[in-house]
């Protein structure tokens, strides 16, 4: 890249008071396999070491450009900045706490120049805890359908593994700042609308799961904030009003975390709302789409069915039953057989007397 010729990405990468894995990130980011970028690194009103690691990088490296001397916005109006800066066609996210594989951008760039229809592109991602111990793969849908579909109820994108095409983004007016936490839920819809999606297999980022972004508050303006996004999706899809509590039952039905299964009555909200979903997509969507909604509908009521087994067992058995209906291939998996014995013996337990057959 000579000093007056646009760089092929710009890794737009913010940080606030990041010092304790930022240089990490930086060492990742620096020697990828692809070296034709820049590195837009926006400090945003840190009070700790972060601009004078951003300031060290930026004089061993001529492609790291450091944006300061602003307080701290929060994170969409950190990227709007760097976003303004960035000079490429294609952005690259990324975070300052996070570990990138050697090969992501190349990788990235090369399926993003055999497919000019997808502007957006993420990838999957180990998670870890603080220390760098790994907690398992967040893998997500790799073709649009399917991607369309699951972002209707969770999101589907690595975010700090985010590429897209700088142009469509600025056309869209950049990040909202209305979005404290949902900054990128919301930038992703948005560019769905006017673009195809798609996740590459490979795990390419690190993503570290830090205790100080869990704390209660953050979490509950993080919950509030989502299901405003899927609410606008899902009434977008199914061409009618969406209230935030019946988006709130939808994403809790589908999404099936253990930590918040949602009541009976948002149960039966949610199921309603997915069965209309696959009304649509059955006329809308084409059959590999369907099919992978099935079952990924199908497993989320195995969630269900698993976490009521004890307490509910008559519901239990009828939320397998119905995840059959969903997907009934699920009767010869290993997992829906074991789920069947296991709903089976607890239904059994609890209703027959005790001795009896």
């Amino acid at each position: 890249m000579t000093a007056d010729s646009r760089p092929r990405v710009s890794i737009l990468l913010p940080a606030y008071n990041a010092e304790n894995y930022l240089q990490e990130a930086l060492d990742d980011l620096l020697h990828q396999t692809f070296s034709d970028f820049e590195l837009v690194a926006v400090d945003d009103g840190s009070t700790d070491a972060t601009l004078e690691i951003f300031e060290r990088a930026a004089n061993e490296d001529p492609r790291v450009v450091v944006l300061s001397g602003e307080p701290n916005r929060g994170l969409s109006t950190a990227l709007n900045r760097g976003l303004a800066r960035c000079r490429a066609p294609l952005v690259a996210r990324a975070d300052a706490d996070d570990r990138y594989a050697a090969e992501r951008l190349e990788r990235q760039v090369r399926f993003l120049d055999a497919h000019p229809e997808v502007g957006l592109l993420s990838c999957a991602a180990q998670r870890m805890t603080e220390d760098a111990v790994p907690l398992g793969v967040a893998r997500f849908p790799t073709e649009d359908g399917p991607i369309r579909l699951r972002e209707l109820f969770v999101n589907s994108f690595c975010s700090p593994g985010v590429v897209f095409r700088t142009d469509l983004v600025r056309e869209l007016g950049g990040f909202d700042p209305a979005y404290r936490f949902g900054e990128d839920g919301d930038m992703w819809d948005r560019l769905r609308q006017v673009t195809k999606a798609a996740n590459l297999p490979e795990v390419l980022v690190h993503y570290r799961i830090l205790a100080s972004s869990l704390t209660r508050s953050t979490m509950s303006e993080r919950e509030r904030q989502g299901p405003v996004v899927r609410r606008r999706a899902l009434a977008r899809y199914l061409e009618r009003p969406v209230s935030l509590e019946e988006a709130e039952s939808m994403v809790t039905t589908f999404h099936a975390r253990r930590e918040s299964m949602g009541t009976a009555s948002q149960l039966r909200v949610g199921l309603a709302g997915m069965q209309e979903v696959l009304s649509r997509a059955s006329v809308r969507e084409d059959a590999a789409t369907v099919a992978y909604f099935r079952r990924a509908c199908a497993l989320a009521l195995l969630q269900h069915a698993d976490f009521r087994r004890d307490r509910e067992p008559a519901s239990a058995w009828q939320l397998y039953v119905r995840a059959l209906r969903w997907w009934p291939r699920l009767a010869a998996s290993r997992r829906g057989l074991g789920q069947a014995r296991r709903c089976a013996s607890s239904t059994a337990h609890r209703l027959l007397p005790i001795g009896g057959r």
